[in-house]
């Protein structure tokens, strides 16, 4: 289902893009799904699968970087900044990596993507100390030297050399810590890292299972444990020397930790199903808790987030949505400030057609094994270079699931058809529904 959509213009494009010149490409990809967002000064970069957007903080209008100038890949997982050098990482699902110096100019580096690999090569985490990022993997941890642009090391670290899923690292002086599936590994730059000898289980006071990460928050390791079991018993632990504690504020509040969200200064936050929790590591208060988009609260789609101050010196969050996109909002306050672009809803497609100016695209499609999606993503229709997006709701006002056909009428252009997998035939009327034909309205079917 991962299919990048890109609508080209060439010198025989028909007249609906007759505003781009011959053998121009075009892209109107989506940037209603967000996944990754990072900052560099006041530009704001974020993902939307097929590329990147870049934001200027003051002037708030988007430019685009993807594959048509200068991207190598598609399917952006991360980006993040490195502040030792200003480089920014562009990692992309199949460990593809796009490194952006200053001026954006791009050097790609395929050597994790390109090597043979027993297990899974996927990044889940970036975490910085100079040149070197330590990324962490589905089997263990990368060492990348962002200057030279080479790999430095590689580190095995599960018991007897054994692969294993690294959510994220944290460096602490000589010590490197390392939230994997099965619990905190430790392990000291003294020693030789690439022997999985040098790596311990640490046990004393901390649960065995499932760590969604841990950071450095201005020189303290927290740990973030998420109990797969039962829902609300996670926790935050703190490492002190030789030994891990609950952190205080902590020690009897559930949480429901899905993965770790971005670190400032002495601010920390993790990501539950909901919302984006920021705290202060100092006293322990809860200072921002984001769970809706201009009143709308959103289950799982929150992505990624960035944290710093802006231009005016103000706390600012970025929020990378799957569902609603980019947007910015301030701290104390609830007011959301999104990033808009004209393109499509989202990444998906099935089919295009082109009639009498107006393109109508279809999200879903049915798999070889007669099966759907289950995807509730409506229509993107573009007219006069502006694309809308209907969302299409069956009579039971519940969104309709697998739309895998799409035709624009060729008798009365205000007519419009689609197919379900689940809820028939469907007629738009000026883009709007206004009839379904499916067994429970058509008599005999």
């Amino acid at each position: 289902m991962n299919r990048a959509f890109l609508i080209f213009s060439v010198f025989f494009s028909l007249t609906v893009f007759s505003q781009v010149g011959p053998g121009v490409w075009q892209d109107h990809t989506s940037m209603s799904s967000c996944y990754s967002v990072t900052k560099r000064g006041e530009k704001v970069y974020a993902s939307y699968y097929n590329g990147l957007v870049k934001v200027d903080e003051q002037e708030f209008s988007p430019q685009t970087i993807c594959k048509i100038n200068g991207l190598s890949d598609i399917g952006v997982r991360l980006v993040r900044t490195n502040p030792h050098n200003n480089k920014i990482l562009v990692i992309y699902d199949n460990s593809n990596i796009d490194v952006l110096d200053e001026n954006d100019n791009i050097t790609n580096y395929a050597g994790i993507k390109l090597k043979t690999f027993n297990g899974s090569k996927v990044i889940n985490e970036v975490t910085f100390d100079k040149e070197l990022a330590y990324l962490a993997c589905g089997f263990g941890i990368i060492v990348f030297d962002t200057d030279k642009l080479e790999i430095k090391d590689t580190y095995i670290i599960g018991p007897q050399a054994s692969l294993l899923d690294v959510q994220q690292v944290a460096v602490k002086d000589s010590l490197v810590f390392a939230a994997t599936a099965i619990g905190m590994f430790k392990g000291n730059r003294t020693t030789v890292l690439n022997n999985y000898k040098n790596w311990k289980l640490d046990t004393v006071a901390l649960p065995k299972g499932y760590y969604a990460g841990v950071v450095n928050v201005q020189g303290n390791i927290l740990g973030y444990y998420s109990d797969r079991t039962q829902g609300d018993h996670d926790t935050v632990y703190q490492y002190m020397t030789n030994h891990w504690e609950k952190y205080p504020p902590f020690a009897n509040r559930g949480l429901n930790i899905m993965k770790t969200g971005p670190v400032y200064q002495n601010l920390f936050s993790v990501f539950d199903n909901t919302s984006l929790i920021v705290w202060d590591f100092n006293t322990g208060v809860l200072l921002q808790l984001h769970n809706t988009f201009q009143n709308q609260v959103s289950y799982g789609t929150r992505k990624d987030a960035h944290i710093s101050k802006n231009y005016s010196g103000n706390i600012t969050h970025w929020i990378a949505d799957s569902y609603f996109g980019l947007y910015r909002v301030y701290n104390y306050f609830d007011q959301t400030f999104p990033v808009n672009r004209n393109g499509t809803h989202s990444r998906y497609t099935a089919n295009i057609d082109i009639h009498n100016g107006k393109v109508a695209v279809s999200p879903s499609y049915i798999k070889n094994t007669g099966n759907g999606n289950y995807l509730k993503e409506g229509i993107n229709v573009m007219e006069n270079q502006d694309w809308k997006y209907i969302q299409c709701k069956g009579a039971d006002s519940n969104l309709i699931q697998d739309i895998t056909w799409v035709f624009n009428d060729r008798l009365d252009k205000r007519i419009m058809w689609a197919a379900s997998r689940t809820y028939g035939i469907i007629k738009f009327q000026d883009n709007k529904i206004v009839r379904y034909f499916n067994p429970g309205t058509v008599p005999g079917m």
